[in-house]
């Protein structure tokens, strides 16, 4: 169970008005965001508690079990190009490769950075290393 409309989650940076926006044109409120790039190029985002909120709601009403919540959600399982957390603050996103069902690897952190740089937020935009608990 999937959301009706990934489009729902679509962020892009607007250079004009420099600064990262939903595709409805509103401003990226200052949250705390998980977020993949899928094979389209486009950021999908959703805030923890979005993930919070679709855990509660989307049970299999046949057997009963909830139905997980994943980075994959947004794009209705289909491949990504990056998966991690980010956090919007002031304009800034600072964002990392988080993700314990994707697991990016340098390539696809590299892809992202591309990504922001293809989209005119290379300055919006920070990558901070996630380190892995061992």
């Amino acid at each position: 169970m999937y959301p009706a409309k990934a489009a729902e989650y679509e962020i892009r940076y607007n250079k004009d008005l420099e600064r990262w926006e939903r595709c409805s044109g509103m401003p990226l409120e200052d949250d705390s965001y998980n977020f993949v790039i899928n094979k389209e190029r486009k950021m999908l985002a959703f805030r923890v508690e979005d993930k919070e909120h679709f855990l509660r709601i989307q049970q299999v009403k046949e057997k009963g079990l909830k139905v997980t919540f994943k980075h994959s959600t947004p794009t209705r399982g289909e491949p990504v190009g990056f998966a991690g957390e980010g956090v919007h603050h002031k304009g800034l996103l600072i964002y990392n490769e988080k993700s314990g069902h994707y697991r990016p690897e340098t390539e696809n952190v590299t892809t992202c950075a591309s990504w922001m740089q293809s989209c005119g937020a290379a300055k919006a935009a920070t990558y901070q290393k996630f380190e892995r608990k061992i």
